[in-house]
């Protein structure tokens, strides 16, 4: 098979980011960007987002998918993070900040953006342990390769061997995907970036439990006609949504 997954490595950082811009540059959120970043800023982008990588934290695993017939050309990375432990609600709340500004960032649609992000992984995992798939880019001319289940199996077995639930954002688009490895739509995340250039945008928040959560919570689940889906309105932050456990 040409496709392999291997530990994203220092010197992959730049085709990290570059293949970050490239898989949103024709979305409703390539207005997130005024322009393509510049040589320069992808360095500055590629630094800050490596550092969890280059300091090896213990929490964070990166993961690329190669392809081994184009002289092992970088086509997805994912960015998988692990809490398997109970954290403060302050440490939980320091992680939600955006890095500094590149020149070519539209800062107020990142911003608007991330708010809907940032507030919907607190309503639904708060401090809880879990695995949360944190990043998840596919080179656009190698998507339904097979790439994005390779690494996205990556974070689904270890919730299995932890005994974690799994935890994401998705676009649409990736939404297949998700549910093939037993993710579950809880909550759509709206946001309108009409005023940046963009559209309307819609991020589906999915969960995925282990056998573990799966056998304690399905009389919860059976108690639930459907599977419900909270709009999370990105001018108004509840903070009293109950968790719902669903069947993988």
């Amino acid at each position: 098979m040409p496709l392999e997954i291997h530990p994203l490595r220092p010197e992959d950082l730049e085709a990290w980011v570059r293949l970050h811009y490239l898989a949103f540059k024709t979305t409703t959120l390539a207005c997130l960007w005024r322009s393509e970043p510049s040589p320069a800023s992808y360095s500055i982008v590629a630094k800050s987002r490596g550092r969890a990588l280059l300091e090896h934290s213990p929490r964070a695993h990166f993961y690329k998918a190669v392809d081994t017939e184009l002289d092992n050309k970088v086509i997805a990375v994912a960015k998988w993070r692990i809490f398997d432990k109970e954290r403060s609600e302050e440490e939980v709340k320091s992680e939600y900040t955006l890095p500094d500004p590149i020149p070519e960032d539209c800062r107020p649609a990142w911003d608007k953006f991330m708010d809907g992000i940032f507030k919907a992984r607190w309503n639904i995992m708060a401090t809880k342990p879990h695995v949360i798939l944190d990043n998840l880019t596919t080179h656009p001319d190698h998507c339904r390769r097979g790439a994005g289940t390779m690494l996205v199996k990556w974070g689904t077995d270890k919730a299995d061997e932890l005994g974690l639930e799994c935890y994401l954002e998705g676009s649409s688009q990736g939404r297949p995907l998700y549910e093939k490895h037993g993710y579950q739509p809880v909550r759509e995340i709206k946001c309108d970036l009409s005023e940046f250039g963009g559209g309307p945008d819609v991020h589906v928040v999915s969960c995925a439990f282990t056998k573990y959560f799966s056998s304690l919570t399905s009389a919860v689940v059976g108690n639930d006609k459907a599977i419900s889906k909270d709009v999370l309105d990105l001018s108004f932050f509840s903070t009293s949504l109950s968790h719902k456990f669903l069947l993988s």
